[in-house]
């Protein structure tokens, strides 16, 4: 789920959605349309719905409402902090912070942005594919990574995170 600013037509990445996520909750919640985009990268089913349904099935239905909260709250958590890193971060930490993210504990591999070209994951941490490649070339050169065609590899997770720490500092 995606913006872009029309004078400039910069992109902005909001979300990356994954199976079973919900998109524009935010409509849902106050009614008001605004422009965003959708991008599938993956083959998708999609479940649609008239909003006017949606809202009239939640009224009759209030007990999912307790699935519901708890849902459209974390998002607004996810925006909260992408607000807060794109004000107060720089663009090497956001994108160490982006990595870190998505590791998989289980096999410290990248999910979810493993595949995804440098464009795209400029447009997620609000910079451009050409500041994203000069910093994911910076973390092959000191060995935290390894990069090929649209593919990002963990190769030290603890030395992207002693980058992380450094980058703070």
């Amino acid at each position: 789920m995606y913006q872009i600013e029309q004078q400039s037509r910069k992109e902005i990445t909001l979300f990356l959605l994954t199976s079973s996520d919900v998109f524009d909750m935010f409509c849902l919640l106050d009614g008001y349309k605004h422009p965003v985009y959708y991008e599938c990268l993956d083959n998708v089913r999609v479940l649609a719905a008239p909003m006017t349904d949606l809202k009239e099935w939640l009224n009759k239905n209030p007990q999912h409402y307790k699935n519901l909260f708890p849902y459209v709250g974390k998002l607004m958590r996810l925006m909260e902090n992408y607000v807060s890193d794109i004000t107060f971060r720089n663009i090497p930490t956001r994108l160490i912070n982006l990595l870190i993210r998505n590791v998989r504990e289980d096999s410290k591999d990248l999910d979810l942005i493993n595949d995804l070209p440098n464009k795209e994951i400029a447009n997620l941490i609000g910079s451009t594919r050409a500041v994203v490649n000069r910093h994911l070339q910076d973390l092959k050169k000191n060995g935290a990574i390894e990069v090929s065609r649209n593919r990002v590899e963990i190769k030290d997770h603890e030395l992207l995170l002693r980058s992380l720490k450094i980058q703070r500092n």
